[in-house]
Parts: C-alpha cells; structure tokens; sequence
C-alpha cells in the first residue's frame, strides 16, 4: 500500500461540480458527470496514492447544538448553517447518485449522519497521518488549520498545495492559526457571527501581534486599546468564543476508516455510465481503466 493519502471533500466537489452545471444547464445529470470526471482527474494527477471521499449527509450536529443555546441566550441571532434549499432539490437528488456509486471509481467512501464532512476529514487525516504523508482536496479554507508537517491542502479551484513553508511565506503565520483568524472574521457561509469590520487581513495581523486568540483576550494591552475593533472584539467575547468551537474541526471523530490499495476501477462502472448516458466517457473509456 502507499505511504500517500489523497483524502478529498466529496460535499465541495459536488458543489463545485453542481456550480458549473448552472452554467451550462443543458447537460443532464451534470453534478454527477462533472464529479466523476474530477475524481478521475485528481487519481491522475496524483497517482499512486491511496483514496478516500468523505460526505456531508445531513442531521443535526454538535455546532447546531451549540449554537442553539447561544441563540436562546441572546449572544448570536443566526441558526448554524441555515440556509434554504427549496432550490436544491436537483443538487441533492444527484449528489445521492454520485454516493451511492462513486465505490466504482475504486475508492473508499466515507460519511455519517449528524457528523459533518470537516469532522471526518479531520478525524481521518489524523489518524493515518503518523503512518502517510496526506494531501486533503478542497477548496473550503477551513481545512487550512489541519496542515502540519504530514498534512498537506490542495485547493483545485486555485490549483496551490499548502505545505507548512509555503503557507508561512503566504500568510505569515503557522497554519494552524487560521482556526484563530477565522473567529475573528466569521463566516457568513455557515452564519458564524464574527467582529464586524474585520476581514481576514486584519485578523492576521492581530493574531500576528498576540501570537493567538487566548493571548489576545488576556492581554492588557489590548483591552487598554480603545480602536472600535479592538472594543468589539472585547464586548463579544462570547460570540468570538462560540464562532472558535464552531470552525474548529473535530479530530477525533468515532469512526472506522479502513484502507483499501487502489486497484483500479470497478467492472460495474462501464454499466453505471451506460445507465447515466454518460456517452463521452463510454467512448474513451480507456481513460478510465488505465487508472491504477
């Protein structure tokens, strides 16, 4: 088996894959098609891994739980994750598809209810990580505070690996202080209430000066700091305390990953494209059976 691990975010490259079909809304079953396509893509352009894609399927996990009883204390307004998917409905009936048959890629698949996708990717990168070197596939920024020596991000959509170097060249700080950054700033893509008015070049800089969140709390100096960020940030402390468990993700997740060494693809994929339509890869399948 490989002493490499490609582990990716199945849940972002859906979506991605979803994005594009919008676009050109006349391909059916564009979601699944373009996911498949950049699965295939990455054991390509990263062979001789081993393979892993984690999912999001829903249920009410530990953040919502928290954030309920901050809502109930009048610390935030919005729901975790609250978003209306009345026009989703297409999204969600092919993203069961490509689930339910990604396997015949040849690649394990990973997902629990009520356990979100960073949850597993996290839990699963840090388990192996002592026995691989890991590469995690996502676009989603979070994942930035997992790189270590042994875990490495590629982001697709801008086509960088992150390594801890080159993140420090990038950014000026460890990686794992993008977890400190990101309270700070807040995400409105999951309604985690940050500091209004401070954006991710700000918050850098401020976890620059105080080295990480704890220190800045406890610092004198900082409260004796009378900029209007500088109070916010003191008058919500609890809301910066909650948006800090909120983006921070669970390593040690309760689930079994198992390994398997890529063989290749499955003979129940050719029957899968037949059954999607999918002419143009039937047509060059070759590109799907050379893979190894």
């Amino acid at each position: 088996m490989s002493d490499r691990l490609l582990i990716i975010d199945g849940s972002n490259l859906a979506f991605r894959a979803y994005a594009v079909q919008q676009i050109n809304n006349k391909l059916t079953n564009g979601c699944i098609y373009g996911t498949f396509s950049m699965v295939r893509n990455l054991i390509k352009q990263f062979p001789s891994y081993s393979y892993g894609i984690c999912w999001d399927i829903g249920g009410e996990t530990s953040r919502h739980k928290m954030a309920k009883k901050y809502i109930n204390k009048g610390i935030i307004k919005s729901k975790y994750k609250d978003r209306d998917h009345s026009n989703l409905e297409e999204y969600f009936r092919q993203l069961e598809v490509i689930r339910n048959n990604i396997n015949l890629i040849g690649i394990n698949s990973y997902e629990k209810t009520c356990i979100e996708c960073d949850d597993l990717i996290g839990s699963f990168s840090h388990k192996f990580e002592n026995e691989y070197n890991v590469l995690i596939i996502s676009n989603d920024k979070d994942f930035q505070q997992l790189i270590n020596d042994k875990i490495n991000l590629y982001r697709p959509v801008t086509n960088e690996i992150f390594d801890v170097k080159n993140f420090i060249d990038k950014y000026g700080i460890e990686p794992y202080l993008m977890l400190h950054v990101g309270a700070l700033t807040g995400d409105g893509g999951d309604n985690i209430e940050g500091i209004n008015g401070i954006g991710e070049k700000t918050a850098i800089s401020i976890i620059k000066k105080y080295g990480s969140l704890h220190n800045l709390l406890k610092s004198e100096e900082a409260k004796l700091d009378k900029s209007k960020k500088m109070q916010s940030i003191f008058q919500n402390e609890e809301k910066l305390k909650l948006a800090y468990y909120l983006k921070k993700i669970n390593r040690n997740v309760d689930y079994e990953f198992k390994l398997n060494k890529f063989n290749g693809i499955k003979s129940d994929l050719k029957t899968f494209f037949e059954k999607m339509n999918f002419n143009s890869f039937l047509e060059k399948f070759n590109n799907w059976e050379e893979l190894k």
